[in-house]
């Protein structure tokens, strides 16, 4: 097995695969704040093209063996989670443009965040984010 950064053409390769992958790291937490799984691939895979954001291509290093994708982990120093999370704003707003989502589900999604923000641990600034997720 080999473990990889995402290049562009790995990207394309196995972008399908990302909303799924990163599902599995937290779907009791995900269902609850999106309450629409087309909702959630839709961000997982707009951040995960979009450099700067959350689930970002970028912090992303693919586990594969034999051409198939067997896990990834997403990575990132703490300090930079904040802004990386906010920065899915311009995910949102891509989401809203093409008609694939609109501002009352926004709307849902950041209410049930606030009410359930218990349902994930903080990420303090001097500690190292990681999502590690294999298939």
């Amino acid at each position: 097995m080999q473990l990889v950064d995402t290049t562009k053409e790995l990207q394309e390769v196995f972008g399908s695969d990302i909303p799924e992958l990163v599902w599995a790291r937290g779907p009791a937490s995900y269902e609850y704040y999106f309450a629409d799984r087309k909702l959630f691939d839709a961000i997982a895979l707009g951040s995960w093209r979009q450099k700067g954001t959350l689930f970002a291509a970028e912090t992303t290093t693919l586990a594969i063996e034999d051409g198939q994708l067997m896990g990834i982990e997403i990575g990132m120093p703490g300090s930079e989670f904040r802004a990386r999370q906010a920065a899915l704003g311009a995910v949102w707003r891509a989401l809203v443009t093409s008609n694939q989502t609109d501002t009352a589900d926004i709307e849902g999604v950041l209410q049930r965040a606030q009410h359930a923000s218990w349902l994930n641990p903080v990420v303090h600034p001097d500690t190292y984010y990681i999502q590690a997720i294999s298939v």
